[in-house]
């Protein structure tokens, strides 16, 4: 909050600057005159809070302060003048903005660049493919894609009952019961 004040400070002496330069080109800046008068109040009253350690009323004096400067700017702007607000970051916002970006790294790294080392269901992926040892499609590569119905026709044929004669034990059964 003390960052606060030194801005909203800065942007008073800004605006009192304009103030005068508007008054000297012969606008009337009355009005301009009298919020920076209670501009200049609030600033020192909000001085005497901090040095009191008073945070909670300090934020409400911190929030009229803000709209007075403000209206300040308006008038200046009516008037001719041109005023710029500083950027004020509140270090929360910084902080929210720190962690999303970190987040999303972690889950770019996750998702696209973690590509090496042990996977459930893929196996160990070494880091280089010129480390790798050389493993013959037989042997099943981790990501190669097999042709499924090869292999079906390869079990198929393995398991598949050799048709030929039928053996005399099988052919007869009960007599005169025909198969």
């Amino acid at each position: 909050m003390l960052a606060t004040l030194t801005n909203y400070t800065e942007w008073y002496n800004k605006l009192s600057t304009l103030s005068n330069q508007t008054k000297a080109s012969g606008k009337n800046t009355s009005a301009v005159e009298a919020n920076l008068t209670q501009a200049k109040a609030v600033i020192d009253q909000s001085t005497t809070l901090v040095n009191g350690g008073d945070y909670v009323s300090l934020s409400d004096k911190l929030s009229e302060l803000y709209n007075i400067l403000n209206g300040t700017e308006t008038g200046l702007m009516l008037l001719g003048a041109q005023a710029g607000a500083p950027i004020v970051i509140d270090p929360l916002i910084i902080g929210v903005i720190v962690a999303v970006a970190a987040g999303v790294g972690i889950v770019v790294y996750v998702v696209k660049i973690r590509k090496r080392g042990f996977k459930p269901g893929v196996g160990y992926r070494p880091s280089s493919p010129s480390i790798a040892p050389s493993i013959t499609p037989a042997q099943g590569v981790p990501g190669k894609k097999v042709n499924l119905k090869e292999k079906l026709a390869k079990l198929k044929e393995k398991f598949k009952k050799k048709k030929g004669p039928v053996p005399p034990q099988q052919q007869g059964g009960y007599e005169g019961v025909a198969y």
